[in-house]
């Protein structure tokens, strides 16, 4: 009679998680809807615009929602915090990660728009700012976003628990790498976005809950729980999608850094180590292609990555 009820306490536990998510992605949905065409008019009677591939001036630092829905999400975790944050259930556990997660976010979005509203456009990637630093020793708007990106990296890793010396800075290297590695996508209309649902799916279907991290246990309830840490970011994905193809906004490097700093997150919360050491490889890797190549160039000449860069783009251009 014990188990049985048990059992039906952890199903009504299960039943009410998923109203709650439900609910979640409802309210989020809405947000998006109606904050995006806000936010877009708000940054081009702003001045907010930048140049696009082909010339045209769009609405920039559009990214700018993913963070505004990090913070919604904050506000109804800290309601499920006071409503449901028993000793012992998820909240109660890791609501001062999830605290930890928005404000690393928060500190990202901040350098990002710092650097889309005032950043020097004609300097690109880590070898234009080591070029500006080293021949006429400026420190760009890249070089301290670079250094803000490490702080922010730092405090989130330092929340994980028995993680050896190694594993921190490896870690602390993963979220820098992919923080500038989703940069480095985002110069064409719905590259970023779709290499970050690329990155997102690969997640989820390559078998990383077989390598529970120090955080997350391997079980279906926890897979369920990470689901505050990603709701918001792939619902404004979704919103942002369309618009991005079409050329009618950009990113920026707001919301770039945003997608690139959350997925890092997603690798540390929900992969073993090994995967993370595979993920990091894969960065180094990128970093060192584009150091020198330009890293459309290289994707014009694979013909999969060429396509999968065309889809959806308005026009196909």
């Amino acid at each position: 009679m014990c188990c049985r009820r048990n059992a039906v306490d952890a199903l009504d536990k299960a039943d009410m998680l998923i109203i709650v998510m439900l609910l979640q992605c409802g309210l989020l949905a809405l947000a998006s809807r109606a904050l995006l065409p806000l936010m877009s008019s708000f940054m081009e009677a702003h001045g907010l615009v930048d140049r696009n591939y082909r010339g045209e001036t769009i609405p920039t630092a559009c990214g700018l929602l993913l963070w505004l829905l990090i913070l919604l999400e904050t506000v109804i975790i800290s309601v499920l915090d006071r409503l449901w944050g028993e000793e012992g259930s998820f909240i109660g556990q890791h609501f001062s990660l999830f605290i930890t997660y928005s404000m690393s976010l928060s500190v990202i979005a901040l350098l990002g728009f710092m650097d889309d509203a005032s950043g020097m456009k004609e300097v690109k990637g880590i070898a234009g700012h080591w070029r500006l630093w080293k021949e006429s020793r400026l420190l760009s708007t890249g070089l301290l976003k670079a250094a803000g990106t490490a702080i922010a990296a730092t405090v989130f890793v330092l929340q994980q628990t028995e993680i050896s010396f190694l594993q921190w800075v490896c870690c602390t290297l993963l979220l820098m790498l992919m923080t500038n590695g989703m940069n480095l996508l985002d110069l064409r209309p719905g590259r970023a976005l779709k290499s970050f649902f690329a990155l997102s799916a690969v997640l989820l279907t390559s078998g990383i809950w077989l390598y529970p991290s120090t955080v997350m246990e391997n079980s279906l309830a926890t897979s369920l729980w990470l689901l505050p840490f990603i709701l918001p970011l792939m619902i404004g994905a979704c919103f942002l999608l369309g618009p991005d193809l079409r050329g009618e906004l950009m990113l920026g490097d707001t919301g770039a850094n945003i997608l690139g700093f959350a997925g890092g997150c997603w690798v540390i919360l929900s992969a073993g180590w090994m995967m993370q050491a595979v993920w990091l490889i894969l960065m180094v890797f990128l970093h060192i292609l584009t150091w020198r190549s330009s890293l459309s160039t290289l994707i014009e000449r694979n013909r999969l990555l060429h396509w999968f860069d065309l889809l959806g783009r308005h026009g196909r251009v």
